[in-house]
């Protein structure tokens, strides 16, 4: 009877082990990740420079990466933020940047109606597949558009005062994006 307790505690520790141990999931990477976690081929990157963003605090690098990975070719438009110890770096695949231009100019219509409402505090964004997202806020004091470059890391948001800049960055961006894949 003891040998039996004993080897069903054994089971339920290891059980209780193996359960808590980290997975590292695909569900949580990002499609550039996805591309890249190929191994055994070669990959190349080709970066073309994008005119900087501009925002609240500081300018931001963007630009259009063009990712080769075996016979395999990826586009991708990146936007950069430096801070003092490291960057942070969000990929808005070339297959997402038809719906996400499409949800900013929703945005840009919506924010006028939010913006009369007066709220104390209201936001509103879209979030693209790979979890860029993408909005404004409005609060009793002031408005501020943003992109949240990544979910997981602390500053990787670009504060940007005027959506409109953030339309012509993306249709930019498509538009080059069009005559690199070519």
């Amino acid at each position: 009877m003891k040998k039996q307790i004993v080897v069903a505690c054994l089971l339920l520790t290891l059980s209780i082990f193996s359960w808590s141990q980290d997975t590292s999931s695909t569900k949580d990477q990002t499609s550039y990740d996805r591309f890249l976690s190929k191994s055994g081929t070669m990959i190349r990157f080709q970066d073309y420079k994008m005119p900087e963003l501009r925002g609240n605090y500081q300018t931001y690098e963007n630009r259009i990466r063009i990712l080769t990975v075996g016979a395999d070719k990826s586009e991708y438009y990146q936007i950069v933020v430096t801070g003092k110890y490291s960057s942070v770096t969000g990929s808005i695949s070339y297959e997402d940047m038809s719906e996400t231009i499409k949800a900013i100019d929703l945005l840009l219509q919506a924010f006028q109606s939010d913006n009369a409402l007066k709220p104390d505090y209201l936001e509103n964004k879209f979030v693209t597949k790979d979890g860029v997202a993408i909005g404004y806020y409005i609060s009793s004091k002031d408005s501020s558009w943003y992109i949240n470059l990544d979910r997981y890391k602390s500053d990787s948001t670009v504060f940007i005062k005027d959506g409109q800049i953030l339309k012509v960055a993306f249709y930019e961006a498509q538009k080059r994006m069009d005559i690199l894949g070519k």
